[in-house]
């Protein structure tokens, strides 16, 4: 069904009470009254193809804001729909990572891994989980992220964008001298004592425990 589920209003209302100018990306064709449900809590809605996943929405809406008003904004955040919000505790996280070392942060972090066949890889990169990512004003006015976005391409199955994009974005902002970190700094250690590297799908339980506010539902 093309609806916006109650869960997701959720997700977005919380959402919007830390941003600015919240920009809303639908793949799906919404009726009027289902945008409607989200409209208190977004300054702007963009209705595109259902192509190139989370990161080809991304690369749309941030080319389609005004470059010059991002200028204004000290942070920019990329958020899917793939986790339910089980606490609303988003300004303790953000007043804690702004204490943080960092140039740009997520929720989690997937280890590097040697075995990379699972994305058709050599191996994987240790990458910041892609369902939140925040991205510092110098990072994403930089040469290196707007290259990277402009070079996203509409890929046909999840596994390459992936393999192309959620796994090299870190890396490739680490390349450029910028520092990540993550909320649940635990994640990383999860992953290497437990041997499971899809922690926020197998293991939703611990990162809660860890103050995680979202559980990931695919």
């Amino acid at each position: 069904k093309e609806i916006i589920s109650d869960e997701d209003i959720r997700y977005i209302k919380a959402c919007s009470e830390f941003t600015q100018y919240f920009v809303f990306v639908t793949n799906s064709n919404l009726k009027k009254e289902e945008l409607d449900k989200i409209r208190p809590f977004t300054q702007k809605i963009i209705i595109r193809e259902n192509i190139g996943y989370d990161f080809g929405a991304w690369r749309d809406a941030f080319f389609e804001l005004d470059f010059e008003k991002l200028k204004n904004y000290d942070e920019l955040i990329f958020i899917n729909n793939s986790c339910y919000l089980i606490n609303n505790n988003f300004r303790y996280i953000f007043n804690k990572m702004e204490k943080r070392n960092c140039d740009f942060w997520g929720m989690t972090l997937s280890p590097f891994l040697e075995d990379g066949s699972y994305i058709n890889q050599k191996c994987i990169n240790e990458h910041i989980q892609s369902f939140f990512q925040v991205f510092k004003k110098e990072v994403f006015l930089s040469e290196t992220f707007i290259d990277f976005l402009g070079n996203i391409k509409n890929e046909e199955r999840l596994v390459d964008v992936i393999a192309k994009y959620e796994t090299q974005l870190t890396e490739q902002l680490n390349k450029a001298g910028f520092k990540h970190a993550v909320f649940v700094e635990e994640t990383k250690l999860l992953s290497k004592f437990i041997g499971n590297y899809s922690i926020p799908y197998e293991y939703p339980m611990l990162l809660l425990l860890l103050d995680m506010p979202l559980v990931k539902k695919k």
